[in-house]
This record gives C-alpha cells, structure tokens and sequence, in this order.
C-alpha cells in the first residue's frame, strides 16, 4: 500500500512539474530579430503603406515556415478584394503567392504577428 501510495505521489509531482508552461512566454524570435515589424527596414515599409491605405482594417500579416525557412505572408480578409496574398522570405524576397505557388500545406507554425490600423477581421 505504501508503495502504491509512493508511487502516485511521484507520478502527480512528475506530472505537474512537466505540464507547467511559462506563464510569460520570451519575445518571438522571427528572422534573427525580436521585432521584425519594427526591425526588418522592408516589412517596417510594407506595414505603413499597408496602414496608409484606405483598406488597412482588413489586412495582418503572418509569419511561418516554408521549407524549414521562416517567412512572412501578406494577408486580408477583405470582402470585397480580389487580392493575392504573397509569400515572402526574410529579406523581403517575393517567394511566391500563397495558395497558388506555395499551398497552405505547405506553410507551418504560423503565427499572426500585426494586424493593420483599425483590424475588422476575427483573426
């Protein structure tokens, strides 16, 4: 009995040790950078001239992995555009349109990492 009794103590003690996450997960850490909408000099741009435009509230942007690389993905949910969402590498490189030339499938981990001025859309 006192084995048993032993035993489950351990495996709750285990258990609760191992399921516990951080309560303030560490700052994203997306193309070398911690801020990459503020650090990377071309998506600073991209996001401004998104923020400029008289249909930011529909547009984020997303960041994920394509073929083991971290990339970004130019998106919206606006709807009433016709628009083409594009895949882009670290260094601002178009790699291609997401769902055409590059399928969802094929994009992982993603995260959405800023949301244009007065976001509209349930993402």
């Amino acid at each position: 009995m006192k084995i048993k009794l032993f035993a489950l103590t351990a495996l709750t003690i285990v258990l609760t040790l191992t399921s516990c996450g951080d309560e303030n997960p560490g700052p994203l850490f997306i193309c070398g950078v911690t801020d990459p909408v503020l650090e990377l000099t071309w998506l600073n741009e991209l996001t401004q001239d998104v923020n400029n435009s008289q249909l930011s509230q529909f547009f984020y942007l997303v960041a994920g992995e394509y073929q083991g690389e971290q990339v970004f993905i130019a998106r919206n949910c606006c709807p009433n555009c016709g628009s083409v969402e594009t895949v882009y590498s670290c260094s601002g490189q178009e790699l291609g349109s997401f769902g055409f030339d590059i399928l969802p499938s094929e994009i992982t981990r993603e995260q959405v990492i800023w949301r244009g001025a007065n976001f509209q859309c349930g993402v």
